[in-house]
């Protein structure tokens, strides 16, 4: 949790904490953080969310497990960042690498969240923390579930860039006027990754290997489906008071923590 010295180099700003919901367009969010910001309400407590302190407990672990792996110090942990440009912004790293000039943002994740929503959902805050410490790159060290800590690098553009500082800059308004924000519609940062059609005449060296193995998995499908059904119905269909089923060369067997598979000699 923030100490009282964080907390006073906050006062009056907009955190990169922020970010997200300005960008993911929830009305009540968006009001919630509004109130609070104009001091109509007081910030929400946290104290007895599980969630928010569980990551505030692992933070410290997450962030020595990963530097005694890669062999690269986090340093700055908690350190406050006032945005060069713009006065009422700041962030607050989680830690910084001067080995590859890196703000690196930890969290704590459910496993049931998917990685690609986590990604979305945080990309703002990384990259208002990149611009307040003006480093090259950015990164979640995400604990996803009980995984070993991983680490996403941020990749994004100058359109969703401008789009995120442009949301900030009017919310920022909206405090300074005392009027209520309206939330504009959900914002997901650029695809990483590029896509490639071997539909086209024109491919990559690779797509002519790849071809024939997406077209066997085409006509192996349908009896792959059959093939996880037939499990599917054979697991249902076992008694729960029974351990072992054979037949011919298949066996279904229940270990230990009561969970069904099926193994063909």
């Amino acid at each position: 949790m923030l100490t009282a010295e964080q907390r006073k180099a906050r006062e009056f700003h907009l955190t990169a904490s922020v970010a997200p919901t300005v960008m993911w367009g929830d009305e009540a969010e968006l009001l919630r953080l509004w109130r609070e910001m104009i001091g109509e309400i007081e910030p929400e407590n946290l104290d007895d969310v599980w969630p928010v302190q569980l990551g505030s407990y692992l933070e410290t672990f997450i962030l020595d497990w990963h530097q005694r792996l890669t062999g690269h110090a986090l340093t700055e942990r908690g350190r406050v960042v006032q945005h060069p440009g713009l006065p009422y912004v700041c962030a607050t790293l989680d830690g910084w690498r001067a080995h590859d000039d890196c703000t690196i943002d930890a969290k704590v994740c459910n496993s049931w969240q998917p990685l690609d929503s986590i990604i979305d959902r945080y990309t703002p805050q990384c990259l208002v923390q990149k611009a307040c410490r003006q480093s090259a790159r950015c990164a979640l060290l995400v604990m996803h579930g009980t995984a070993e800590p991983r680490e996403i690098e941020i990749i994004s553009n100058a359109d969703y860039e401008r789009d995120m500082w442009s949301r900030i800059a009017s919310f920022w308004m909206c405090v300074e006027a005392l009027i209520p924000p309206v939330p504009l519609p959900k914002r997901v940062p650029p695809e990483q990754w590029r896509t490639v059609d071997l539909n086209q005449d024109d491919k990559p060296n690779w797509g002519h290997q790849m071809i024939p193995e997406l077209q066997q998995w085409a006509e192996t499908k349908a009896a792959a489906d059959c093939h996880a059904h037939a499990a599917d119905t054979a697991k249902a269909l076992t008694p729960p008071d029974v351990g072992c089923v054979r037949f011919s060369n298949i066996t279904v067997k229940r270990d230990r923590r009561g969970y069904l598979s099926i193994k063909a000699a």
